[in-house]
């Protein structure tokens, strides 16, 4: 049993993060070539245009982490 009143802070409100402005087409093209100069890609708020897109991203990404061990299909 709770003796005295229960107050709610207020919420807090944040600015929108910066859009991430990361190409992923390009970084598509760079990770299938296995391009030695990309070395670091952010992925925080990426914008993948469509499914078919991101599930290459994905895919990629995987292959490159040794979870997977066939690019071929991508």
């Amino acid at each position: 049993m709770i003796a005295g009143r229960v107050k709610a802070e207020p919420c807090k409100t944040f600015p929108e993060p910066a859009p991430n402005v990361t190409d992923v087409e390009d970084s598509i093209r760079k990770m299938q070539r296995n391009d030695p100069a990309l070395t670091e890609l952010n992925l925080n708020n990426i914008q993948v245009g469509s499914g078919g897109q991101f599930s290459i991203f994905c895919y990629l990404l995987c292959f490159f982490l040794g979870l997977v061990t066939d690019a071929s299909c991508c």
